[in-house]
């Protein structure tokens, strides 16, 4: 009778561990998807196409118009500040290395090259907008008079005044 003795090897042990933990680094560097308030959503514009995009006219004449930029990691504050003197405004953090920047319309969009950024897009709807104004019925407080109440918040750089000559029109 023959026996076979199997013997574990630590190496093959080690190199699983060290895999795994490398396709989880790997996962969580590239993950595409933004955790905020009311949820999450995927980023779907890498840089490059934020590079190649052309720049949409704006509405009621505004001088900036607003994204979300991915980094590869948070910047540090060295960095930030030489992003913000070409023309950047840093509005917010969402998550995951994320922010939502003010960007001038005449920004000459290669100015990020050096900046480790992996995705550039427009706010998607879901975060612009406060899901209670989708409840059906109307709340109470909102309804008065068969008019709705609605609170309006502009981005934190928004020309207040542009905004409500905009509503005179």
């Amino acid at each position: 009778m023959v026996k076979y003795i199997h013997k574990k090897s630590p190496f093959n042990c080690n190199l699983l561990i060290v895999f795994l933990i490398f396709q989880l680094s790997f996962s969580y560097l590239f993950s595409q998807t933004i955790t905020f308030k009311y949820g999450e959503f995927d980023l779907n514009n890498k840089y490059e196409d934020f590079l190649n995009e052309e720049l949409r006219e704006l509405s009621i004449g505004q001088t900036n118009y607003y994204k979300i930029i991915r980094f590869v990691s948070i910047p540090n504050r060295e960095i930030r500040n030489e992003i913000e003197s070409k023309g950047i405004s840093f509005l917010e953090y969402l998550s995951e290395n994320s922010y939502i920047v003010s960007i001038p319309n005449n920004f000459l969009k290669s100015n990020l090259d050096s900046f480790s950024i992996t995705h550039v897009q427009d706010i998607p709807k879901i975060l612009r907008f406060d899901p209670a104004i989708f409840e059906s019925p109307i709340p109470l407080w909102a309804d008065i008079n068969d008019k709705i109440k609605l609170e309006i918040i502009l981005m934190k750089n928004f020309d207040s005044n542009l905004f409500l000559k905009y509503l005179d029109d």
